[in-house]
């Protein structure tokens, strides 16, 4: 039986870190991968540091390989896949199962390294849910049967339950090594001293508050073998409001050590401000601290996202460059700001980027979503479409010079055109639709081509002689529309190699080889940068399954690329490990788990996204979709399991002892949290913040800058009225008079381009309503022409248009006739009036009459009038003065 000694400290300048540490005959095995990066700093002459996921990975050896998750994946995918042989009926159950792949083969994954089978499981179930697992379970061994990945996990029991000592310690000494040779020749900046890579006599285990089942039946069998075992922990025996729950997880109830046994550092830091133990004391009725006298401590309010992101942006990727990096960031506010850090700095986000954060894993994503398999046809909307033409992966080349026009500069043609065509096609109708509108706009009876005029009358005359281009789609040029016609064909050839009616089931290679043929099309591999052909060749190590016999194996299509997206976005990876140091990241952001690691160093720390919500955070911690009782029930099978339990009854501790931790150092410390976050506004800041108000001496509120709009255009104009009727000489009377109506909108109607366009479906409707009320007044027959207008909406969806339109036909007034550049124009000329009402604005009738505008007074061309009739502006979506329909009374 092995020597267990639990040792704590309270500061990081304790001694006893270094007593215990700064030894050869130890392995420093520490809890994550910032404490890691801590150590090995400290200690570098030693290295005989290592991160704890790198010590469970060796130990479990190929059970951890990527290409093993992947297989299980594709498995467990073909088990819950509709209509598969495997879930013919696809009930609700297996449903939810399918939605939650990812968290289901983690769960079965977890129990299976702690020796726990799926008759256990079945045995154990208290859920509906829990026992549909164990049968999938059954089934995924079922398909392991030739490659045998779950029957090898019973070596590794099989040598953990003998009871030879040198048996099991022999085993994780060969395990090491093996890892050890392996990371040295394919990555060989290793810092690991394989003369260290043993666990025969001491090792650390360096900053484990909680434990991982694995984790745990590791470390009790190492015990078990006569390891000597030291945990060095960060404790204060004065705060167990803060600390008790550490006596559950290192204490006797957990087999470790009685908390009477432990070796309590009576070390006090002489530096530190007691900052730390004025927070723990307000949780304890016995223990009052004086505030103490702190001048470190700094509390900000940012507006949003973007105002922090600039600090950031200063403290990390500025310096970073200049070497003077002098600050730790740390966030309470999880992924998701994480993943706007990637989009915002991807340059700077290299070493943390998977293939879907990178425009081909994105666009071959996409392309999966629009094939239906179970209908073998491709569907797509407007949003699936925008986000293919983001990827630079998809240009066209100009004849003419060879210029690449990317896809990405096609977007806001999209946007023009989303609600005028069905919101659903597959790419064949798509460029069936595209055709027609392009036929319509060069032969279309309703568009005129012939506009002789100068040049400062092109658009105007264009305005005023082609009405119907107020409608969106038919103001875009037809080399445009053409150019997006040959992105779709090839799109749709992109498609037709990946999905055919007659093949489904695909090996790796061939599916690898589908995706090379894809991407190789579009660019070379010359002018990859580096990090991309990396990435591609994580790829090839991924499909050419060096370890795995079954290299011939076909899977369903879907299966592998459902697999391959989650495998590479880290999906399969445990949440709780990460073995990146932090420094070895271009820029980093960290969980505020990392402070254990931060505080051993000098810099100062910034902890974002603390508000009310984010921090504390209880979220569950049991895998999906285990419960408690089923748990309770399965540590009889497997005590390890306790180490769940133990966690998932201490979560609303464990954010308070992490602020403790943050707070014992001695550096400057900046807590912040935003405004506005995550799709809630006016948040407060987190609990915490509001106890430790007193401590902050410097409390500041940063507030949102006052945005200045661009007022050039306006000053150019404000000497004198001649100044005015000069600048707009060339304007039609027609474009003038929209300053009747909005100085603004005119700004944006003919400053900012030509002329105005509506792209909505619902001005559409207006419109469309509006024309055919005009064109039966005018005596002609509206149908045939909006038939033609309007090619795409359903003969109901017109018809149920014109009989509103005839029931409130309300006459309209025509407006006068009037001149520009030598010709008379009519009344059909004011299209872009009839979405307002008649009469609804002050301005309106003036605006209808085409009467220009009177040049008495200066006029600030961005000054706005928001009113009830914003919505019928084209303008309404971007401007910032907009009134809305739940703005009003």
């Amino acid at each position: 039986m092995s020597n267990v000694k639990v040792l704590t400290y309270a500061s990081p300048n304790d001694p006893i870190i270094q007593d215990v540490c700064f030894n050869d005959n130890i392995l420093h095995i520490c809890a994550t991968a910032s404490l890691t990066e801590a150590m090995v700093n400290r200690f570098k002459e030693k290295q005989n540091v290592i991160a704890a996921k790198w010590f469970t990975d060796a130990i479990l050896g190929n059970w951890m390989a990527s290409s093993v998750k992947l297989e299980q994946y594709m498995y467990l995918s073909e088990l819950v896949r509709k209509g598969s042989a495997d879930n013919p009926d696809d009930n609700p159950v297996n449903q939810a199962v399918r939605r939650n792949k990812a968290d289901v083969l983690l769960t079965i994954r977890m129990l299976a390294e702690l020796g726990i089978k799926p008759s256990d499981l079945r045995e154990c179930a208290q859920t509906k849910n829990e026992q549909v697992l164990s049968q999938v379970w059954e089934q995924l061994e079922k398909k392991d049967e030739q490659t045998k990945y779950f029957k090898r996990l019973d070596w590794f029991h099989f040598a953990l339950k003998r009871q030879r000592p040198n048996s099991f310690r022999n085993m994780i000494n060969e395990r090491l090594m093996e890892k050890y040779r392996w990371d040295k020749e394919h990555q060989p900046e290793i810092r690991v001293n394989p003369v260290n890579l043993h666990v025969n006599q001491t090792i650390v285990l360096h900053g484990f508050y909680f434990l991982t089942p694995i984790q745990q039946l590791i470390f009790q069998g190492l015990k078990q073998a006569g390891t000597d075992i030291i945990f060095l922990q960060f404790y204060n025996s004065k705060f167990p409001g803060t600390f008790s729950f550490l006596k559950n997880i290192l204490g006797e109830d957990n087999d470790w050590v009685s908390e009477d046994k432990w070796h309590v550092s009576a070390f006090r830091d002489e530096q530190s401000d007691l900052s730390a133990d004025f927070l723990a004391s307000l949780f304890e009725p016995n223990v009052h601290i004086q505030k103490p006298a702190s001048n470190r401590i700094s509390q900000i309010r940012y507006k949003n996202l973007y105002q922090w992101m600039q600090v950031f942006k200063n403290d990390t990727i500025d310096k970073n460059t200049a070497g003077e990096t002098s600050v730790n960031h740390l966030t309470a506010a999880g992924e998701n700001i994480q993943q706007r850090l990637q989009e915002f700095f991807p340059d700077e986000s290299l070493s943390k980027r998977n293939f879907l954060s990178y425009p081909i894993g994105q666009y071959i994503m996409h392309l999966h979503k629009i094939w239906n398999q179970e209908t073998k046809e491709q569907m797509v909307d407007i949003n699936t479409l925008k986000e293919c033409f983001l990827s630079p992966w998809l240009y066209v080349k100009e004849s003419a010079a060879g210029e690449k026009k990317y896809a990405s500069d096609y977007l806001h043609y999209l946007e023009m055109i989303k609600d005028f065509f069905p919101q659903s096609m597959t790419l064949k109708k798509w460029i069936e639709n595209l055709d027609l509108l392009i036929k319509n706009i060069q032969d279309g009876p309703f568009l005129s081509h012939d506009l002789n005029s100068l040049p400062e009358h092109a658009r105007f005359i264009d305005e005023i002689k082609n009405p119907i281009k107020k409608i969106g789609p038919y103001s875009i040029k037809k080399e445009d529309l053409e150019h997006i016609k040959t992105i779709l064909e090839l799109m749709n050839g992109h498609v037709k190699q990946l999905f055919r009616e007659d093949k489904v089931f695909f090996t790796l290679l061939e599916y690898y080889n589908l995706l090379q043929k894809i991407w190789m099309g579009s660019l070379r591999i010359e002018d990859l940068q580096n990090h991309e052909k990396k990435l591609i060749k994580k790829l090839e190590e991924v499909f050419q399954y060096n370890r795995n016999p079954l290299i011939d194996r076909e899977y369903h299509i879907e299966d592998i690329a459902e697999a391959v997206h989650v495998l590479l976005g880290a999906s399969l990876d445990n949440k709780d490990d990460d073995d990146e140091p932090p420094t070895k990241r271009l820029i980093h952001l960290g969980s505020i788990a990392e402070i254990d690691g931060m505080i051993f160093e000098g810099k100062d720390i910034h902890v974002s996204g603390l508000d009310e919500f984010s921090f504390p955070k209880f979220s569950p911690t049991l895998p999906w979709p285990l419960t408690i009782k089923t748990v309770e029930k399965l540590r009889i099978k497997s005590p390890s399991l306790k180490a769940l339990l133990l966690r998932e009854n201490h979560k609303e501790l464990i954010p308070r002892y992490l602020f403790f931790v943050l707070l014992s150092g001695t550096q400057s410390i900046t807590l912040s949290w935003f405004k506005d976050w995550d799709g809630k506004q006016e948040l407060e800041r987190s609990i915490y913040l509001k106890l430790i108000e007193d401590l902050s001496v410097i409390s500041r509120e940063v507030k949102a800058g006052k945005v200045n709009l661009p007022h050039e255009q306006s000053e150019f104009l404000k000497d004198d009225t001649v100044n005015y009727e000069q600048s707009f000489s060339s304007y039609s009377e027609y474009a003038l008079s929209e300053l009747n109506l909005c100085k603004r909108r005119f700004f944006y109607s003919y400053i900012v381009q030509p002329y105005s366009v509506y792209q909505t479906d619902f001005h559409f409707s207006f419109l469309y309503s509006n024309l055919y009320k005009l064109l039966s007044q005018l005596g002609t027959d509206p149908a045939l022409m909006m038939k033609q207008v309007f090619p795409y909406w359903s003969d109901f969806k017109r018809e149920a248009k014109s009989r509103s339109a005839l029931i409130f036909n309300t006459p309209f007034v025509l407006s006068r006739p009037f001149k520009y550049a030598g010709i008379q124009y009519k009344a059909l000329s004011g299209l872009k009036y009839l979405v307002n009402p008649a009469n609804s604005t002050k301005g309106w009738k003036r605006a209808w009459d085409n009467a220009g505008f009177k040049f008495e007074d200066d006029i600030d061309l961005l000054q706005a009038e928001p009113g009830p009739n914003c919505k019928y502006c084209p303008h309404e979506e971007f401007c910032p003065a907009a009134r809305y329909a739940i703005d009003e009374d």
